[in-house]
């Protein structure tokens, strides 16, 4: 049973979102009061970031730092390319806006309570990530990666530095470093959180289910 802690909103919201997750009968849900502040264990917390305005990011942190061992769903109608690479580094997991389909919530809570992060098709089109443009032509690309490779990607799109990847794979910082140089030569992408986006638009068109 998934732990959820639901902060900001309104209580109409907070009461609203409380029903849906608990109705799939995988979740047990607390209600955060006006400042947000539960004691307690999570697997998940649901953030309506649209009722932090422009801080959203900002007050995700606060978020995080307070919920450290929970992932983070922010919820928000609109999400800009710059406040998406940011949110990702400040440790965001899910990306969805209000109007998502019912069930679509409880499945991305799953998802990222497993390890995963999601990013909705949407929000990808929006901010013009849905893949590199080298990657638009070549839908296959992920193909091209080794197991090795696809096994780091995985570990580096849940958050783990090179030196946790290292000691989870049992291999050297250094043979870490050599395979995110080639991969990311493969992917047409700069960085690291530009990889984790090319893994989340995998994720986004495969499987709508995020089984």
């Amino acid at each position: 049973m998934l732990r959820i802690l639901l902060v900001g909103g309104g209580t109409v919201w907070r009461l609203g979102v409380k029903s849906l997750l608990e109705k799939s009968g995988e979740a047990t849900v607390t209600l955060s009061g006006e400042e947000g502040i539960v004691q307690g264990k999570f697997d998940v917390v649901v953030f309506d970031a649209a009722s932090s305005g422009d801080r959203w990011v900002e007050r995700a942190l606060e978020i995080q730092r307070k919920y450290s061992g929970a992932a983070l769903v922010a919820v928000l109608p609109r999400l800009t390319r710059d406040d998406l690479m940011l949110a990702l580094e400040t440790g965001v997991r899910g990306f969805i806006q209000p109007e998502s389909d019912d069930g679509i919530l409880i499945d991305v809570v799953k998802y990222v309570a497993r390890g995963n992060a999601f990013v909705s098709r949407a929000f990808l089109e929006e901010t013009g990530m849905i893949t590199p443009p080298r990657v638009q032509h070549s839908p296959n690309l992920e193909h091209k990666l080794t197991e090795r490779e696809k096994e780091i990607l995985d570990l580096l799109t849940r958050g783990l530095a090179n030196k946790e990847i290292a000691q989870a794979l049992f291999i050297t910082e250094k043979t870490v470093k050599n395979h995110l140089y080639r991969m990311f030569k493969k992917l047409g992408v700069q960085g690291r959180t530009q990889a984790a986006v090319f893994a989340m638009s995998l994720g986004s068109h495969k499987n709508e289910s995020l089984d």
